[in-house]
């Protein structure tokens, strides 16, 4: 078992996870959900897609959702790179290693660049977006578990050394890693860029499919509050597992959480220890509770490690997971 070596010059600079593109079959019930229940703000909508933010996030959106007949997908995870700089030297890098990547035009943000990684995972780079208001002092709107801001995802992949090679390659950095006990295999690693333990997860599973993404709250009692605002608003029967810390399944006999319907789909809330970063920046926070909620048929965004697996979508290079049996 050889774990990769970060490259700590890279070719450009990528400083965090930023943002997510889901779409979700039942738009006004995704809305409901995120801005009720999780506490996100709406940043612009109209009838097909809603920009949405954490409650600190000058960031215009880090969670875009697109109304889909279809079934819900990951269109592609998003990173902010440094400068535009960055971009023009990430386009170069690209092409010499035939990686697939263009220049594509989305709204609210500046020049993006969109690549294919080494496991056909889609990902969207931009340097900067359009800004809006920090909320946190406004606390008269604040609504649910007040969610701060987005700080990391996990996909699922075939190969975890693989995909751990070419982001370190880009100067992550590895934070911790999974191996089957009494076997040489790695079956998770953990990478960050940004001064937290994590910005993206792999996971040894068939894909590449989306796992989860986690957006960070204050305080447990946030947690608490957006529960007790799932229950009054019709969504308490999707809560899955929580409070409680992260991993604590492991070395456990109890049976891992599961999900009813193979179309639901998953968002974790986590408490909060400020840190410092740039000033466009989202602070990240270190997590210490989680807590995870479904909202079926609607859109999808978290779950933890022991609940994952499932088929991958034909139609996307990112989809939603169904839950295996514990």
């Amino acid at each position: 078992m050889a774990i990769p070596e970060t490259n700590f010059n890279p070719p450009f600079n990528i400083t965090r996870a930023s943002h997510l593109v889901l779409t979700a079959q039942d738009l006004p019930a995704s809305r409901d959900f995120y801005t009720e229940v999780l506490g996100l703000v709406v940043s612009d909508e109209d009838a097909n897609t809603i920009f949405l933010r954490g409650i600190e996030e000058r960031g215009h959106h880090s969670l875009t959702l697109k109304k889909t007949s279809a079934e819900p997908t990951c269109e592609c995870v998003g990173m902010h790179v440094f400068s535009e700089e960055d971009l023009d030297k990430a386009k170069f890098y690209f092409d010499r290693a035939d990686v697939p990547a263009k220049f594509i035009e989305v709204p609210f943000q500046t020049r993006t660049l969109r690549f294919s990684d080494v496991m056909g995972t889609t990902v969207d780079l931009c340097a900067t977006m359009q800004t809006k208001p920090r909320l946190h002092v406004q606390a008269h709107i604040h609504r649910g578990g007040r969610a701060l801001r987005m700080d990391h995802y996990q996909v699922l992949v075939p190969d975890v050394l693989t995909a751990a090679k070419f982001y370190m390659d880009l100067g992550f950095r590895i934070s911790d890693y999974l191996v089957i006990p009494g076997a040489d295999v790695v079956i998770g690693t953990f990478l960050y860029r940004k001064n937290n333990p994590w910005d993206i997860v792999f996971l040894h599973r068939s894909g590449p499919r989306f796992h989860h993404c986690g957006y960070v709250v204050e305080s447990l009692y946030d947690i608490i509050r957006g529960l007790d605002t799932a229950g009054n608003i019709g969504f308490g029967e999707c809560i899955e597992h929580g409070p409680g810390r992260h991993g604590t399944w492991a070395g456990s006999k109890a049976p891992r959480p599961k999900v009813e319907k193979s179309s639901d789909i998953p968002i974790t809330c986590t408490c909060a220890i400020p840190t410092d970063i740039g000033p466009s920046c989202c602070c990240p926070r270190f997590r210490s509770s989680t807590v995870t909620t479904n909202l079926s048929r609607a859109c999808w965004i978290q779950t933890q490690l022991a609940t994952a697996g499932a088929s991958r979508h034909p139609a996307a290079g990112l989809t939603k997971p169904t839950h295996l049996p514990g």
